[in-house]
This record gives C-alpha cells, sequence and structure tokens, in this order.
C-alpha cells in the first residue's frame, strides 16, 4: 500500500478526496509529518487548527445572520427600477388605494364629459362655417363614430390665390391612420339624403338655446276644429326634440322647459 503524501512543514493538511470521505490516518500522518514526527507538538497545531476552523465557522455563522436581516419579509413585494421612482413620488402623498380608484374613475368621467362638449362646441363652430344646423350634424358625427377637427389645406380666395387655412375635416374614430376628408365634401357624399335637413336656414336654434316645441293643448284649437294643436305643429315638436343635443332644454308652448335628453 502506497503510504500517503507528507506535506512540507508548515503546510496545510490534506483535504477530504474527490468522493467526500475524510481519511483520519492520512490527517493524522500530516500533521506528526510537520512538527517532525513530534506528538505533542501535533496535538498543539491540532487545536491550533481546531481553532480557526472554529473561527472560521463562527464568522460564517454571524454572516448569515447579518444577509439574513437584510432580505425582505416573506410577504413583501420587491420593487425595482421605475417602479421603485413611481411608488417614491406617490408615497408622500399618503393615498390610499381606494382613493387612486376613485380618482381614476372620476378623471375618465370628466374626461369623458368633456369630449362630449368639445364635439358638441366643434359641431356648433362647423356649422357656422358651412351653414349646417349643428344638432343635426352631431347627430350624424356621432351615428356613423366620426371626429371632426381643423385641418390645414390650401384654399382659394376670391381672387383665386391658394392660401393655407385651418378648414373643417373628419376621419373614422378610433383609427389615427385615417385620411382626413374636409367635412363639407364628406357631407355631401356621404349625407346626400340629410342635406335638406341639415342646410340652416337661419331659423334653427343653436345648441344651447330654449328650443319651442308645440305639445297637444299648449296652442289654441283651430276655428271649428275640436283638435288641440295642429298636426305640423306636432311634427316640428317630434323633430326639434329628435335631433336637441344632451343637455339642451326643449320648451313647449305654454309649458315648462325640459331638458332633451329626458324625452322619449
Amino acid at each position: 500500500m502506497t503510504a500517503p503524501a507528507t506535506p512540507p512543514a508548515g503546510g496545510t493538511p490534506p483535504a477530504p478526496s474527490p468522493g467526500g470521505s475524510f481519511d483520519i490516518n492520512a490527517f493524522a500522518a500530516s500533521i506528526l509529518a510537520q512538527v517532525g514526527g513530534d506528538k505533542d507538538a501535533a496535538i498543539r497545531k491540532l487545536g491550533r487548527e481546531l481553532k480557526k476552523a472554529r473561527d472560521r465557522r463562527r464568522d460564517a455563522e454571524v454572516r448569515v445572520q447579518e444577509l439574513e436581516s437584510k432580505l425582505p419579509a416573506k410577504d413583501a413585494v420587491i420593487i425595482v427600477g421605475d417602479d421603485a421612482k413611481l411608488y417614491n413620488s406617490i408615497k408622500p402623498l399618503n393615498l390610499k388605494a381606494e382613493d387612486i380608484v376613485a380618482g381614476l374613475k372620476e378623471r375618465d368621467t370628466l374626461r369623458t364629459e368633456n369630449t362630449g362638449i368639445k364635439r358638441k362646441q366643434a359641431a356648433t363652430e362647423a356649422g357656422a362655417v358651412h351653414k349646417f344646423k349643428p344638432g343635426i350634424l352631431l347627430d350624424q358625427l356621432n351615428s356613423r363614430s366620426m371626429d371632426l377637427a381643423t385641418q390645414k389645406a390650401k384654399v382659394k380666395d376670391a381672387k383665386g390665390v391658394e392660401q393655407e387655412q385651418e378648414v373643417w375635416h373628419v376621419r373614422k374614430q378610433g383609427d389615427d391612420k385615417a385620411t382626413w376628408t374636409p367635412l363639407k365634401d364628406w357631407a355631401e357624399s356621404e349625407l346626400k339624403d340629410y342635406l335638406p335637413a341639415l342646410k340652416d336656414d337661419g331659423s334653427s336654434p343653436t345648441p344651447g338655446e330654449p328650443r319651442f316645441v308645440p305639445v297637444p293643448g299648449s296652442l289654441p284649437a283651430a276655428p271649428g276644429s275640436k283638435a288641440q294643436g295642429s298636426a305640423t305643429e306636432l311634427v316640428q315638436g317630434h323633430i326639434s326634440r329628435r335631433y336637441a343635443l344632451p343637455g339642451e332644454e326643449t320648451k313647449p308652448f305654454g309649458g315648462q322647459a325640459q331638458n332633451a335628453g329626458t324625452q322619449k
């Protein structure tokens, strides 16, 4: 049997074999070899090695405790990068989650209402330019899901000179790639059947003004007739209610003002 390799005096004892087993005989022989075979010296050296091992183990345990103290709790959520920046910017506000949710809902509601107001205003301004009744124009834009906005376009003046102006255009809602079409061209192409009703002869009130709607019983009966209110008045009342914008008032002759959004 070949004797184990003996390290030089003061060297390190042999490490365990690759299999993980520890050869106590080889370890004892290496210790004795390092101290020249002096058993007392070997015992003292072994004691020093043991102390070093214990010190290393104690230092390792302290380090483990330090690292464990820095670990987040089991139910903690770790956020980094932009998420951490967002959290740090919101934290000083002392907002509760339910407050944030309620605020976002209110924002969405106001955004929707604001969009409706802007569309109504745009329909009024575009109607004034093209002599369209704004109520009917807005009804057709909404029913066909069309956006309405001004775009720069070349327009010839009275002398035939082209100038760049803001012109009202329409395009399909929700499609940023859709082509803007001049409102006048779109109306003549897509609203042919509505043009007679769409054209404003100056008798139609602007959105927001009370509309006077004749209803049965609100006008004197025609001479020799038992009916209250004529058929023409009833038709006019229906048209006025049909194209009254949401939030506008309609007032029947002799009656109280009503909100257009509540009439059937």
